[in-house]
């Protein structure tokens, strides 16, 4: 059936594709075949939806059916069953049951991805990226001036310089641990690796650390731990960079 709109000529049935047509002549009676495509003696030029979604959908479920029948289909069973007949429907079984173990494998390999690399990280966060920590070389060697704090208000007593959070030789690596959670922290685990520039090469001889001392929320602590850099390695030139294996809060 055809509608004139116009200068146009729209489809409303008879073809698998619906289509707007925009036509030289005053009217064409049918410029499509039963296929869709457009007639060699008509001057159509065509636009809009070239896809019919009932076709697709039925193409879909055949593709569906085709795969969950699979190659042992037998169909229902009609008295009397030969021994061919019951080893072909069990067969038939078989591959339905495959596939559906597979199905479900599937559906549940996509939502724990979806968890893990989508939900999890947006609405529960891991405990360890509520925490920051900065490391530096201090063996106590290098001068450093005393801290000046700002200045008091008027009729405040002012306050004193304070003297720097030194390392020494035997304690040399100066972590600082920050808490960035809402709760306190209990317990610390994290690793340093100390690069130089242009190398990759881990220039520290140590192993994992741990804090097990209580850091509350909003506070920060800072601490020596025991560290060795490689012989010849200059520790102005180090660059930590730390990596939290866990946390525990209360």
């Amino acid at each position: 059936a055809l509608r004139r709109q116009g200068s146009q000529v729209r489809i409303l049935s008879g073809a698998p594709f619906s289509r707007a047509c925009r036509v030289s002549s005053a009217f064409v009676r049918n410029p499509y075949d039963n296929c869709g495509s457009i007639l060699p003696n008509s001057k159509a030029s065509c636009r809009g939806r070239f896809w019919d979604y009932d076709r697709a959908r039925g193409w879909l479920m055949s593709i569906l059916r085709a795969i969950w029948n699979g190659p042992f289909y037998a169909g229902p069973l009609v008295r009397p069953v030969s021994v061919g007949d019951a080893i072909l429907k069990l067969l038939e079984t078989i591959w339905r049951a495959s596939v559906a173990i597979i199905a479900l494998a599937a559906g549940l390999g996509a939502v724990a991805l979806g968890w893990v690399y989508a939900i999890e990280p947006v609405f529960f966060p891991p405990a360890s990226s509520k925490i920051k920590i900065s490391a530096e070389f201090d063996d106590g060697s290098k001068f450093i001036v005393s801290t000046v704090p700002p200045p008091s208000p008027k009729g405040v007593e002012p306050m004193k310089s304070r003297e720097p959070f030194r390392c020494n030789a035997e304690y040399p690596l100066k972590v600082t641990i920050r808490n960035l959670a809402s709760k306190s922290i209990t317990k610390v685990s994290f690793g340093l690796k100390a690069e130089i520039p242009h190398s990759s090469q881990d220039q520290l001889n140590a192993g994992e650390f741990s804090f097990p001392g209580i850091i509350e929320k909003g506070h920060e602590w800072t601490t020596c731990y025991r560290g060795k850099l490689e012989n010849g390695v200059d520790p102005e030139e180090v660059i930590f960079i730390p990596r939290v294996y866990s946390a525990e809060y209360r």
